[in-house]
């Protein structure tokens, strides 16, 4: 469902500023995501799953590839893209390590808990 959303996402963002499509995207998969989370149903999930769908791959994508676009020149898109992927790369590692660090810590907590 993403991949078809993605060509009607950069019409939308070739119509709208790229600021506020990223606002109303990140603020829709934040309102989301806390339903989600409060919510143990499984049509709920679904629900909330297809809607994902729209505020990330139709909204947030389009408007981050169009405010990249519109940082620099065509010469500089290059360089500017390959900047996004690393700091997505970069960013993803950090959270992989703080989950990892996490897991250790509440690990060890449980260890600690049953020798008591």
């Amino acid at each position: 469902m993403n991949l078809c959303l993605y060509i009607p996402g950069g019409w939308v963002a070739d119509k709208f500023s790229a600021k506020y499509i990223l606002v109303f995207s990140l603020l829709g998969t934040g309102l989301l995501n806390f339903v989600f989370a409060v919510s143990m149903n499984l049509q709920t999930a679904w629900i909330v799953w297809i809607l994902l769908a729209f505020t990330t791959a139709f909204a947030f994508w389009s408007g981050v590839i169009k405010a990249i676009r519109l940082l620099g020149t065509a010469e500089e898109q290059g360089k500017l893209y390959g900047f996004l992927i690393q700091v997505l790369a970069h960013f993803q590692r950090l959270c992989q390590l703080l989950a990892c660090l996490c897991m250790v810590f509440t690990l060890r907590i449980r260890l600690l808990v049953l020798k008591v």
